[in-house]
């Protein structure tokens, strides 16, 4: 007998019962293995088998609700394949209920530390959503973009408080996200960001997951990436000094996004391999780029110099530093070591808004961004170039030079390599480049 037995047989199915067929699937196999039956026999629904699995599945240290889900997939087993009484079971699940609804609290209040400062005065759905992100170690960039959504679909549909969202339906997030299109002509980007912190609210904060979401979209337009010549670069990095004219270098010479680059701490930089690693990028998985050597002393020296400054610092009785996913609770030496110490650490203290500690973060990027664009004018390019194209022509010059598009695709950290393909549009020999037939003629 299969163990998918147990779903709605239904080919319509919403995302939610698929998953919860995919789970019971899983939980009926393990119960099998348990039981040791094959496949043919059907399973025991008997209060003390069922109760045996349970206390196995306790003592592998599987928490409540993992126990609970279990519990339900074998109801749902003996309801849907069985045909057969549940009232036995049904008394078993409210108990676990109530014991997953227990350890909830209990985790939450574990946790509270972990998310640091809430704001009182927010909503009750915001005030989950910031300690989620926060627990799940997600960005404050991330907080802050998905609670702005979130609390202007509040603003929106006038939902003050979090029960008022149990009314909310899918037809309120599609005439959300198609009002952005058609009311205030959003950038597909922008939709999309909005899109994903609902469903983020949804899944993780009121553990409703949406189901199919049929919005008008906005259209995406593939535009091309503004590349600037060797000796434009060569031309721009003159109008550079000091620790801007290293940041600019880093952008260009190692593909860095400029909030990889001024969030680089001094663990991260590897002189002996001549490698830089690149934390929590934008797809959350870290990476590893090149280091040019004509880099290395320069970085070595903002590295003598972050010390002297780190050591004034722990002086004063500060040298603490933000670090990710509550390894500050794990390693609280740590905290204050150099290596966790950013590179480009900013002039001024500030204070960390989710511990509340004073802290010396790393510069913001907007601080050379403003200079980079200054620069640009008084190199006299009519590009319209940003911080971001420096990384485009870190790439685009890579393959110039002949270099393999897997390896630069590495470099970047790009997930799909249709992303660095768009890269060969500039080049200007090879197989891709073409001669136009007026050329010829003219010759």
């Amino acid at each position: 007998m299969s163990m998918r037995e147990a779903g709605s047989g239904d080919g319509r199915a919403s995302k939610s019962e698929k998953k919860r067929e995919q789970w019971n699937a899983y939980w009926l196999s393990e119960y099998r293995r348990w039981l040791k039956q094959d496949s043919r026999t059907p399973l025991s629904t008997e209060a003390a088998d069922v109760t045996g699995f349970l206390i196995g599945l306790r003592a592998r240290k599987k928490q409540a609700w993992q126990r609970h889900q279990a519990l339900r997939a074998i109801i749902d087993y003996t309801k849907n394949v069985l045909h057969g009484s549940t009232i036995d079971l049904e008394e078993m699940s409210i108990k676990l209920s109530r014991l997953v609804r227990e350890e909830e609290q209990k985790h939450i209040a574990e946790v509270g530390d972990r998310a640091g400062i809430i704001p009182a005065n927010e909503p009750e759905v915001l005030q989950g959503l910031r300690r989620h992100i926060r627990i799940s170690g997600l960005k404050l960039s991330t907080e802050t973009a998905y609670v702005k959504w979130a609390r202007q679909f509040a603003d929106r549909f006038e939902l003050p408080h979090g029960s008022a969202w149990e009314a909310i339906s899918e037809s309120h997030v599609e005439d959300f996200l198609s009002e952005l299109v058609l009311e205030r002509n959003v950038a597909p980007s922008t939709q999309n960001q909005a899109f994903n912190a609902l469903l983020y609210v949804f899944e993780w904060v009121l553990n409703r997951p949406l189901e199919e979401v049929d919005a008008l979209r906005a259209k995406e337009n593939r535009c091309l990436p503004i590349v600037l010549s060797v000796a434009e670069v060569e031309r721009l990095m003159q109008e550079f000094f000091g620790r801007d004219r290293l940041i600019a270098r880093i952008l260009y010479g190692c593909g860095l996004r400029i909030g990889e680059c001024v969030s680089l701490r001094i663990k991260d930089i590897d002189f002996d391999r001549k490698l830089i690693t690149v934390r929590e990028t934008k797809g959350c998985e870290d990476r590893t780029t090149l280091l040019p050597d004509c880099l290395v002393e320069d970085l070595k020296l903002a590295v003598r110099n972050r010390r002297a400054r780190h050591e004034e610092d722990l002086a004063a009785g500060l040298g603490k530093v933000y670090m990710p996913h509550a390894l500050s609770r794990k390693y609280p030496n740590q905290q204050t070591h150099l290596n966790w110490q950013y590179l480009f650490a900013s002039e001024k203290l500030s204070k960390d808004p989710r511990s509340g500690h004073i802290m010396r973060h790393h510069i913001h990027r907007s601080t050379f961004c403003r200079k980079f664009t200054a620069g640009v004018m008084k190199a006299g390019i009519i590009k319209p170039a940003h911080t971001h194209t420096m990384r485009h022509s870190f790439a685009t010059h890579l393959l110039e030079q002949g270099t393999d598009i897997r390896t630069i695709q590495m470099l970047l950290g790009h997930k799909d390599i249709s992303t660095t393909m768009i890269y060969t549009h500039v080049l200007q020999n090879g197989p891709v480049g073409v001669r136009s037939p007026l050329d010829r003629l003219a010759s």
